[in-house]
């Protein structure tokens, strides 16, 4: 989803003034569900692959999950929390800054950034993912608003 988008607003701010219906919520789900479409992808094609073999056991048990019902619980936006965190300690491990002196440079040299082979890759898979994560944290919430809303006006 965030690839057709571009630089995507949090999904607070697209539902933010929204009233919250049924249909709401299933669009929030249906988003959800797409993305973990996109993540997971993201995940197999691109973070897997590049990855020590050691360490695409837990990425891939995450991907299964997307592929499944099982998106809408809380150990679930746990474990990808815990990806993502994942991910970044590998996107920092393959970035490398530094300093290029050079006198005739108005502050007196450079900054220089080289990122390995997969890191952008890591860093888009990370990016997917945290749309996916935010999409369910929306999608519960709403869900949990309308139900709790009915709960109380009925009291």
């Amino acid at each position: 989803m965030s690839k057709l988008l571009g630089d995507m607003p949090p999904l607070t701010a697209l539902i933010e003034g929204v009233e919250m219906t049924s249909d709401i919520v299933a669009r929030l789900v249906t988003i959800a569900y797409w993305q973990s479409h996109i993540a997971s992808t993201e995940l197999l094609d691109n973070v897997v692959p590049r990855l020590h073999p050691l360490k695409r056991g837990f990425p891939l048990r995450v991907a299964k999950r997307m592929e499944g019902d099982l998106v809408f619980e809380k150990a679930f936006v746990a474990d990808l929390s815990n990806l993502i965190a994942s991910l970044e300690t590998e996107i920092e491990a393959g970035t490398h800054v530094s300093w290029h002196g050079d006198e005739n440079h108005c502050r007196g040299g450079y900054q220089d950034v080289f990122r390995e082979p997969g890191v952008a890759d890591f860093q888009r898979a990370v990016n997917e993912l945290e749309v996916l994560r935010e999409a369910i944290v929306a999608s519960i919430c709403a869900a949990r608003s309308i139900r709790d809303a009915s709960k109380l006006m009925s009291f």
